[in-house]
């Protein structure tokens, strides 16, 4: 099957989120399996038994217009749905709209977009059953869907059973409110007989605050710049939490299950999309193997719509 799935990020210059680095994984496991898989963050013309739309907020204009052509000319698409892309700040808040001024962008424009797009896909694509339901209570669920989660490397984040840093915590992904930065750092003041180690750096677009200068000045804590995968996974496996507790409701949280396939115990709250599956999270085996079907299931739905 010949496949072209459209994103945000150019594929030289991905940026260091898990969004971007599971996406350009995905696409290597739809190779290995014998598809030809084109990933592209602009319109490609060609004939393609499938077109998949994952991220297109960043180049919408375009993406619009590219699926209003195959609309007209009959071809099939699919949304895979990695945040909340109908939302002008593209997050929600324990489940509502950000703020009152993000209203009228989002019902003018993003809403009716995003819903048509869903209604007119051969299927939505969720990361979790949690992330479905915020997404359905705003663009209803008169379509096909289904919740896979993202890709995660195993071979990479595996419980190594290594000595581990007692009283040591991580997190990792961005340092902004939404991303629960100001909780986590309440929690580290609150805390001062654990370390933390904070994992990424400053992307708040609400405040536009630095968040690196207080992590410094905590006394527990160190800030580590955006590492490689095999790097988090040996900060993962020689510490005993893992700690993630957003704002907003988190659609899967990679780094979190990332953290807990290395053994690390869960520090959170209730915003984690990931334990929204009926998982047995006391059983590590049936988790792993949960997350090592994903790219296998995706693929196969994939199939099932062309």
């Amino acid at each position: 099957m010949k496949f072209l799935l459209l994103g945000e990020f150019e594929k030289d210059k991905p940026t260091s989120t898990g969004t971007s680095s599971s996406v350009l994984q995905l696409v290597e496991y739809g190779k290995k399996l014998g598809h030809e898989v084109i990933y592209s963050d602009k319109p490609i013309k060609g004939d393609f038994d499938l077109y998949i739309f994952d991220a297109i907020r960043a180049n919408l204009d375009a993406m619009s217009a590219f699926c209003k052509e195959l609309i007209d000319n009959k071809k099939k698409f699919v949304k895979v749905e990695h945040d909340y892309e109908f939302c002008n700040y593209r997050v929600m808040l324990n489940g509502v709209y950000p703020c009152d001024e993000c209203h009228k962008p989002c019902r003018e424009k993003l809403i009716p977009f995003y819903k048509d797009l869903f209604e007119l896909s051969e299927l939505v694509v969720f990361m979790s059953p949690g992330h479905r339901d915020i997404i359905q209570s705003v663009l209803g669920n008169s379509y096909k869907f289904v919740c896979i989660p993202p890709f995660i490397d195993t071979s990479v984040f595996k419980n190594q059973n290594t000595p581990r840093d007692l009283g040591t915590v991580v997190y990792s992904g961005y340092f902004a409110y939404h991303k629960g930065m100001e909780n986590m750092i309440n929690f580290a003041r609150a805390n001062p007989k654990l370390y933390f180690y904070f994992c990424g750096d400053d992307n708040d677009m609400w405040t536009g605050r630095s968040y690196v200068p207080t992590i410094n000045l905590l006394g527990n804590s160190q800030h580590i710049k955006w590492v490689e995968p095999k790097k988090l996974a040996e900060i993962f496996a020689m510490s005993e939490f893992v700690m993630a507790y957003s704002e907003c409701y988190e659609t899967f949280c990679k780094s979190v299950v990332e953290g807990y396939l290395c053994g690390c115990k869960i520090l959170r709250n209730d915003n984690i999309g990931a334990f929204s599956y009926d998982w047995d999270w006391d059983d590590g085996e049936e988790v792993r193997k949960n997350i090592e079907d994903a790219p296998k299931q995706f693929w196969g739905e994939m199939v099932k719509c062309c």
